[in-house]
C-alpha cells in the first residue's frame, strides 16, 4: 500500500438530499470518488490505495444489504468500511502502526489526529483538499518517487516541520555557522536562543 485514504474526509462536507431526492445520496458521493481516483492514479497506483470509510455501528448484515462488504475492491483499490471501529480515524491509524514500510506512504487526511500518526513514523500526510486539487490537475503527489524509475520525488510538505522556526531550518543554520568557520559543538555551546549565532560573532567588525 502507497496510498491510504480518508474517505469522507475527502468526500468533505457533503449535505443530505432535500425531500424528493434520491436516499442514496452518500452511496452515490463514495461512488463518484473511487471512480474519480481511479481515472486519476490509473492501475498501477489504484492497485497500491486503500480507502477507509466510516461505519461505526452498521452491521455486516446492514453493509450487505446495501450491496457492500466490510473490504472490498473496486476499480483496483482497496475499499474498507470500519465497522468495528469508533470511526475510520481509529482504523487508519490502525494501518498506519502496521504498515512495513511507513516511509513510503502516503496519508489523505485533513484530521489532526491522523497527520500525527502518519507524520510519527516518518509517512508523507496530506490535507484532502490540497491532495485532491494536484489529482485534479493530473498531479500525484506520493512520499516516493513516482514513476518507479523517477529520479527524485516531488518536493511536498502539508506543513512546516517542527524542527522549522522563523523559516529557517536547523539544518540552514549549522550549513552557514559552518561557512563561517564554526564547528557543530562549539556553535551548539555557544549559541543562546534568542541569538543563533555563536557568542561574540561580528566583533571584530566594529
Amino acid at each position: 500500500m502507497l496510498i491510504l485514504i480518508d474517505g469522507y474526509n475527502m468526500i468533505g462536507p457533503v449535505a443530505p438530499p432535500g425531500r424528493g431526492r434520491s436516499t442514496d445520496w452518500l452511496r452515490n458521493e463514495r461512488q463518484r470518488l473511487i471512480s474519480n481516483l481511479a481515472i486519476g492514479l490509473g492501475d498501477v497506483l489504484s492497485r497500491q490505495t486503500t480507502i477507509v470509510f466510516d461505519a461505526a455501528g452498521a452491521s455486516t448484515s446492514e453493509l450487505a444489504r446495501l450491496g457492500l462488504e466490510n473490504r472490498y475492491q473496486q476499480l483496483g483499490m482497496t475499499i474498507e468500511f470500519a465497522t468495528e471501529y469508533r470511526d475510520a480515524d481509529e482504523r487508519i491509524v490502525e494501518l498506519i502502526a502496521e504498515h512495513s514500510a511507513p516511509k513510503r506512504l502516503t496519508v489523505i487526511s485533513s484530521d489532526h489526529r491522523i497527520q500525527t500518526a502518519a507524520r510519527r513514523r516518518g509517512a508523507l500526510a496530506i490535507d484532502s483538499e490540497v491532495w485532491q486539487d494536484g489529482l485534479t490537475e493530473g498531479r500525484v503527489v506520493l512520499a516516493i518517487p513516482w514513476p518507479p524509475d523517477a529520479k527524485s520525488s516531488i518536493p511536498f510538505h502539508s506543513q512546516e516541520p517542527e524542527s522549522e522556526k522563523d523559516g529557517l531550518l536547523r539544518g540552514d543554520v549549522e550549513h552557514w555557522l559552518s561557512e563561517f568557520g564554526f564547528s557543530d559543538d562549539e556553535s551548539t555551546q555557544r549559541r543562546s536562543p534568542d541569538n543563533p549565532f555563536p557568542e561574540g560573532y561580528g566583533e571584530d567588525l566594529l
